[in-house]
């Protein structure tokens, strides 16, 4: 977390070590992530306010929200955050409000051509408000692309990535995906955002890679669980992408015209305007002793030590131009 030194804007600056992210090839994966947040402008995703490089490092200039990840709120701070829904998770019409600023964000990356591939609550981040945004693009893909050893035009997807029980069987397949990937990890979402827990959770990875293969073999809902609810989440939780709710003829209308989100009359664009008052608002953050200085004082952030020298290979600094 950093200030301006001038106004005292408060920012979060995600900071990168460049000789690790050699060692560990993901150079590619940051220079996607910047690419992608270049040109996103949605109310639900995280602004990118800039990017810098110095001789050891790459930054990227991040709008601050002050209400943590949704995953903190789900399960370590259950007295103070979202627990308390009659099945193990957040109340209904909270749910509700927040599938549908994924959702909305979903329609926004989707239009810029790109499919997300990351969704979990560790990438959702709460404002004072209590309104959502969508976080780190690191997995984005921009859809189609140009395949650089065939120079052909490809509309799917091979890489397999993600969270492992967010995946959606054509990526555990490795059957090739589109953006389709991004609804079904919408209603992974809203099952654990209900139950507290992920539908296909296992003893290991290959046995929820299992159950996902199977999954309407393995889908199974707590008693009394609400009908709209269950219904959108077995039209996201299709095996079969082609007829997987949003990879429809009708888009991503068809999952915001469902019952779980009409039955309520939900208005997409007040939502969008943040006319909305969300049920569950987080404290605002004391400021004293959060290593964040005033107008004129120095940033700064706590780091890991230090900072592994960056040495350029034959061709310069791979993040000459971040």
């Amino acid at each position: 977390m950093v200030s301006h030194r001038l106004t005292g804007e408060v920012n979060a600056l995600k900071c990168l070590q460049k000789a690790h992210l050699i060692r560990t090839k993901q150079q590619d994966n940051v220079k996607r992530e910047k690419a992608a947040m270049q040109v996103m402008d949605h109310q639900f995703i995280v602004q990118l306010r800039g990017t810098l490089s110095d001789s050891n490092q790459v930054y990227l200039l991040l709008e601050f929200l002050s209400g943590g990840e949704l995953w903190s709120l789900l399960y370590e701070n259950k007295e103070s955050g979202l627990g308390g829904g009659p099945w193990g998770g957040m109340e209904l019409n909270t749910c509700m409000h927040f599938a549908a600023m994924c959702v909305s964000a979903f329609e926004h990356i989707h239009s810029k051509k790109y499919c997300y591939r990351d969704l979990k609550p560790e990438n959702l981040l709460l404002g004072g408000d209590g309104y959502l945004k969508l976080a780190d693009f690191g997995f984005a893909k921009k859809l189609p692309y140009t395949d650089v050893n065939t120079g052909k035009s490809e509309d799917r997807t091979f890489t397999l990535c993600g969270t492992p029980e967010y995946m959606a069987p054509e990526i555990v397949l490795s059957r090739g995906h589109d953006s389709g990937v991004d609804f079904w990890a919408c209603g992974i979402l809203i099952y654990e955002m209900l139950c507290g827990t992920t539908p296909f959770e296992a003893g290991s990875q290959q046995e929820t890679f299992e159950r996902i293969v199977y999954s309407q073999r393995y889908l199974r809902f707590p008693l009394g669980f609400d009908p709209h609810a269950k219904s959108l989440i077995r039209k996201l939780l299709e095996s079969n992408s082609a007829l997987r709710l949003g990879a429809l003829r009708g888009g991503v209308e068809d999952v915001k015209e469902h019952l779980f989100f009409s039955a309520t009359q939900l208005d997409w664009e007040a939502l969008k305007r943040r006319e909305i008052k969300m049920e569950y608002v987080p404290q605002e953050r004391e400021r004293a002793g959060d290593g964040v200085g005033g107008a004129g004082e120095s940033s700064s952030f706590e780091g890991e030590g230090v900072v592994e020298e960056y040495e350029a290979g034959e061709d310069g600094d791979t993040f000459w131009d971040f």
